[in-house]
């Protein structure tokens, strides 16, 4: 019927969009594909995949809550027909969890994966992934790198989803955090196939963390700061966030403040991106009592290390409040 050949041209035009970063195009064609009577289970699983990452790189955290139950329930339908659909979806969900600063959620999921079944899946690679960027972006700088370690390892028996760049620039970023520039320092020879924004931001970010490292601040927050406008420009707009953050780390949050403004107005529910807004705005004035209450955010989250550099003075408080909501946490799952 005229309606079903609309639903799959949809899907297809979805699909086509998220690969060439036109996120806004795949949200409207995602959507239509499900208000559509005549599309099948598997073509509303489909859809919600790219609706899925389409809201959780833009940091629309509002929307995204909205349409994750129903996507999960439909990829549950199509698990035949759409082989690891959930766990797609599950993994797009870490990426919203932290743009929400919902971090212990996204532990949480990581952990259930790469304790369960999904650790000897097709997924395997990008679960190993995504649990160590969340462990870094907690603080636990060690475990992280390790984490990716052990990813890059998987990547070289397979590596479908080309995660390899990501991966190396993702483990420079968290051993530059740690004062160690050297895996910023072969990057150059990754392949960046795919569309830029998937690969270059990580790559990017992980030189920029290596000059810092190497006591080079100005140029890993210009680094950073290209990154972000690249990013920016594909639509990835929570990845671009990190990135200027970054900027805002290395002590030059002016050049961050005003682009990180703008995608938290855009970026409904993204609490994380709300409060790296913030730091840059207080760093900038030198406002103390702004500063003290970044830091208390980024305890909230589950972050130490951000807490930390927010607000130094208190740092020791903020870091056992962040200990004990992480116990907490654990203890409750």
């Amino acid at each position: 019927s005229d309606d079903a050949t609309r639903s799959r041209l949809d899907g297809e035009r979805a699909v086509f969009s998220v690969m060439e970063g036109d996120l806004a195009g795949a949200q409207t064609a995602s959507k239509a594909v499900l208000a559509n009577s005549a599309s099948g289970m598997s073509a509303r699983a489909s859809a919600h995949i790219s609706l899925a990452l389409s809201l959780a790189l833009t940091g629309d955290c509002d929307q995204f809550d909205k349409w994750i139950g129903d996507g999960l329930e439909a990829c549950r339908q199509a698990a035949f027909e759409v082989p690891f659909g959930e766990g797609q979806l599950q993994l797009i969900e870490v990426t919203s969890c932290l743009a929400a600063g919902r971090f212990g959620e996204a532990l949480r999921l990581t952990t259930d994966a790469t304790s369960g079944s999904e650790e000897d899946g097709p997924l395997r690679s990008i679960w190993r992934s995504a649990a160590s960027l969340v462990l870094g972006t907690m603080g636990h700088l060690g475990d992280a790198c390790a984490g990716f370690v052990e990813a890059r390892s998987a990547t070289k028996e397979v590596d479908p989803y080309r995660l390899e760049g990501q991966i190396r620039g993702s483990l420079a970023i968290f051993a530059g955090q740690m004062g160690d520039p050297s895996q910023a320092l072969d990057l150059e020879d990754v392949d960046r196939g795919g569309p830029a924004p998937w690969v270059s931001i990580w790559l990017s970010r992980g030189k920029a963390w290596g000059a810092t490292a190497s006591g080079e601040r100005d140029a890993g927050a210009e680094i950073a700061l290209k990154a972000a406008v690249d990013a920016i420009e594909a639509q990835h707009t929570f990845w671009a966030s990190l990135a200027l953050h970054d900027a805002v780390r290395f002590g030059r949050p002016h050049l961050a403040t005003e682009m990180l403004a703008e995608i938290a107005r855009d970026s409904p529910g993204a609490q994380f991106v709300g409060t790296m807004t913030k730091h840059a705005q207080a760093a900038s004035s030198e406002n103390a009592e702004l500063l003290s209450t970044v830091a208390r955010e980024f305890a909230d989250f589950g972050s130490p290390i951000l807490a930390a550099e927010a607000n130094p003075r208190n740092a020791v408080d903020d870091i056992l409040w962040a200990v004990l909501n992480a116990r907490e946490f654990l203890f409750n799952h």
